[in-house]
């Protein structure tokens, strides 16, 4: 029986969602939606139940929401440049979220 210790949260449809899994699959959905231009991000504990975990964590849950906020976030502003025409090549897009960050880090 494999454990699910990692707690996957991704782009789904626009949506963040999240799920709880074995440590080998989320790895697995994270170079596949990478590869898709898609956001993820995974949290891994070693030999638990993650879901348990999240249950008693105010640190983990804190951080699980920080990361789903940052990927809205980035989500809305692909679709921002997908409105305006920016191209879907990754080093491009990638190079104007840099860009926009360092932006808003200094407002």
């Amino acid at each position: 029986m494999q454990i699910n210790n990692a707690l996957l949260v991704y782009e789904e449809g626009c949506r963040v969602e999240q799920r709880f899994c074995p440590e080998k699959e989320a790895q697995d959905f994270i170079a596949s939606a990478h590869k898709e231009m898609r956001e993820a991000s995974v949290f891994v504990v070693e030999d638990t139940d993650i879901e348990w975990i999240l249950s008693v964590s105010p640190n983990l849950r804190g951080r699980v929401e920080d990361t789903k906020s940052r990927m809205r976030s980035r989500i809305r502003l692909q679709g921002l440049l997908t409105t305006h025409g920016i191209p879907m090549d990754r080093n491009l897009r990638k190079s104007i979220l840099r860009a926009f960050e360092d932006w808003t880090s200094v407002i």
